[in-house]
């Protein structure tokens, strides 16, 4: 059965916000909160599960949040909740942590970190920084947003806080990238796709209009053809590329991996064939020394 379970709660503090009143224009920051949610909730996913491209089925629909109530509590607070599933028979015990869960815990983590001036947690999601820093956008002066959920201790974002956080992204630094991966979700409306090298996350990078039939064939054909990107990336200052900044060029390259032929004879069988043609004799007529002396017997250079 399906049931309601509290995922966080953004408390709006400031002058604007009194009377328990949220202006129009400040929700756009609780659909900011659920795309950092969601974006972090994957990327927490795909550091546990390294060897895996595709997300579970069903991931994304576990990461949606809801906004069940706006009540008094200083200023005003949303109260966001997530619908999970639960076993009836397992309804007296608290629901397991989901990926929501962590992806609020760290968020807030990150945050705090930031209003304290302290080092970024090395979990934190770098290519996520651009979005990390959009949370707070139409924040104003004396104005702050604090960030609750059921696990951990709440974090507070000010624009003093947030601004440190875009003078941590600004440590970035462009460079030329040549990348090749996989196609795996594209938004052509944006314009905009994510390529996910063999060894990696996926990166974002965005494309012209004449370039779309090239990534749309790249995405219906992801499990054998790939996309070469070459232009500009940005780069983390720890030197992780974040995202394609420009495309120079935007290939089809191939990605099938070359067929197993169980007909061809693995290299053991073919070494043994070419020693059994050679004659009995010419391996008599070999010297004794010819280990200790090939560069004699070879190159005619003196004996050791």
């Amino acid at each position: 059965m399906q049931q309601w379970k509290p995922a966080a709660s953004l408390s709006f503090q400031g002058q604007r916000f009194d009377d328990c009143a949220l202006e129009v224009s400040v929700l756009r920051e609780l659909g900011q909160f659920q795309d950092l949610v969601a974006s972090t909730a994957q990327a927490l996913w795909r550091a546990e599960h390294p060897g895996r491209v595709r997300l579970p089925s069903g991931f994304e629909e576990t990461t949606r949040l809801y906004l069940r109530a706006i009540r008094p509590g200083g200023s005003t607070v949303t109260e966001l909740c997530e619908r999970i599933e639960v076993d009836e028979q397992r309804l007296p015990l608290e629901p397991e942590p989901t990926y929501t869960d962590k992806a609020v815990s760290l968020l807030k983590e990150v945050y705090r970190r930031t209003e304290t001036e302290r080092l970024l947690p090395e979990s934190f999601p770098k290519a996520l920084v651009d979005d990390y820093c959009r949370l707070g956008e139409t924040l104003r002066d004396g104005e702050s947003v604090q960030i609750e959920s059921p696990i951990g201790e709440p974090a507070r974002l000010t624009p003093a806080s947030r601004e440190r956080l875009l003078q941590f992204a600004e440590g970035r630094h462009e460079a030329p990238v040549d990348l090749v991966g996989e196609v795996l979700e594209a938004d052509v409306r944006q314009r905009r796709f994510h390529l996910w090298p063999s060894d990696g996350s996926g990166i974002p990078v965005h494309f012209a209009p004449e370039e779309e039939d090239r990534v749309t064939a790249a995405l219906r054909d992801h499990r054998s053809i790939r996309l070469r990107v070459v232009g500009r990336g940005e780069y983390a200052p720890t030197g992780a590329l974040l995202r394609v900044a420009s495309v120079a060029t935007l290939d089809l390259v191939s990605g099938e991996p070359r067929a197993y032929d169980p007909s061809v004879p693995p290299i053991e069988a073919v070494i043994e064939q070419l020693v059994s043609e050679v004659p009995q004799e010419a391996w008599a007529n070999l010297p004794d020394d010819l280990i200790e002396n090939l560069d004699h017997y070879i190159y005619g250079t003196p004996k050791g």
